[in-house]
């Protein structure tokens, strides 16, 4: 039985720590930023990005069981990118409502100093 708790306390510590390892992240000036976090924290480690568009917004609602009523939620969803430098690549970063929802890259390598770490 002692082995069992054991065992389950530690398959517990394994499952945190393998899903931080499935977030994305970006490293800027020694700090990382990651899925998750707010734009605000992005910009304070890595700066403003070399481009900028709000793609549109992302409308959802929830619905109230004792009202009835439906409260509509608009986001806005916008991409920043981040020239990281050249032989870096050039990451993209998806935010939604101000969080971050995804970074990735395109797989193209940026020009001039570098800037992400």
């Amino acid at each position: 039985m002692k082995t069992f708790f054991i065992l389950l306390i530690a398959f517990s510590f394994v499952d945190v720590g393998l899903l931080h390892a499935y977030k994305n992240c970006l490293r800027c000036r020694g700090e990382v930023v990651c899925e998750g976090d707010y734009k605000s924290r992005l910009f304070a480690i890595c700066g403003y990005p070399d481009h900028f568009e709000e793609i549109g917004k992302k409308t959802s609602g929830i619905s109230s069981k004792r009202t009835g009523k439906v409260n509509i939620i608009e986001e806005k969803v916008e991409r920043y990118v981040y020239d990281c430098g050249s032989g870096r690549l050039i990451y993209e970063i998806l935010v939604i409502g101000g969080v971050i929802d995804n970074i990735g890259h395109q797989g193209r390598y940026g020009s001039g100093p570098a800037k992400c770490e």
